[in-house]
């Protein structure tokens, strides 16, 4: 089975004349540009505050969800009056700031936009438009809990990280870590993938249609991984959940890395080649 690319030219166009008719504009659309470019100046801060307190090993983490924290809470201040054209309009409009420091996380602020709106109004989906973007943004779909994203274009690093719930449909290729600590949920990418597909994942469904890097289910604890194209080196230490290749795999670094056989199956071209059956 194939999957087909989901999202088209025509339904790209389809989908934009249907949000716009829906949801028209609001007044509040430069307020939501402004706050923007104050969340990325927090964000500086931010970085600035983890250099000076040597966050550690956990430094990753804790600016990841000061930055959320700060879009969220940036947010709830005009949500009620903002619509999905908002939205998908500052998706298209952000690409001015492709050359500040922070533009790479800006994945943040549009789920933390997503998300308090989708708790409000519980009506999907949401386009978030990238294809002319220089810069992959990272993180979209954090902790997503319910909503629909569609996502035009490519998207970078950590992809669904900590999503809990909904659907994630990427028109393009993406970074590393997609799925990282997924609960459940679906995500499909219609290009290729990079390394460390749903590492940590706990569970959901992530189907990607080209090829993937490295350590595909590396970590993974539960949930299903199908890939439709080449798997790249390291596959395996996967603690539990199915793995599905349908292309070929690389071997050059060695076989299948040692993973739980009491929770963990992983299939080659409908074949179970994890635990191999007596």
């Amino acid at each position: 089975m194939k999957l087909t690319k989901i999202i088209t030219e025509e339904y790209e166009t389809l989908s934009e004349q249907k949000i716009a008719k829906e949801h028209a504009p609001s007044t509040i659309y430069q307020t939501l540009l402004g706050a923007y470019q104050l969340w990325l100046e927090e964000c500086t801060l931010i970085e600035e505050k983890n250099a000076e307190e040597e966050w550690g090993n956990y430094a990753e983490d804790i600016r990841v969800s000061e930055k959320y924290k700060a879009a969220s809470e940036n947010a709830t201040h005009f949500i009620s009056e903002c619509t999905h054209t908002d939205i998908f309009q500052l998706s298209k409009e952000i690409v001015r700031f492709e050359e500040h420091f922070e533009f790479s996380e800006s994945g943040l602020f549009l789920s933390a936009i997503i998300n308090e709106h989708y708790k409000r109004y519980t009506d999907s989906p949401y386009l978030i438009h990238t294809k002319k973007y220089v810069h992959a943004m990272n993180y979209l779909g954090f902790e997503l809990d319910g909503a629909e994203i569609h996502i035009i274009g490519d998207a970078g690093h950590n992809l669904g990280y900590l999503m809990s719930s909904g659907t994630i449909i990427v028109n393009g290729d993406t970074r590393m870590g997609i799925g990282s600590f997924m609960e459940n949920g679906k995500i499909v990418v219609c290009g290729n993938a990079e390394d460390a597909i749903g590492f940590k994942m706990k569970g959901g469904e992530i189907l990607i249609q080209k090829n993937a890097g490295m350590r595909v289910g590396y970590g993974l604890e539960g949930g299903t991984i199908t890939l439709y194209g080449n798997c790249g080196s390291e596959l395996g230490q996967i603690s539990g959940g199915e793995v599905y290749i349908e292309g070929s795999i690389d071997m050059s670094k060695g076989p299948i890395e040692e993973s739980d056989r009491e929770k963990t199956k992983i299939f080659h071209k409908g074949k179970q080649i994890f635990p191999k059956k007596e």
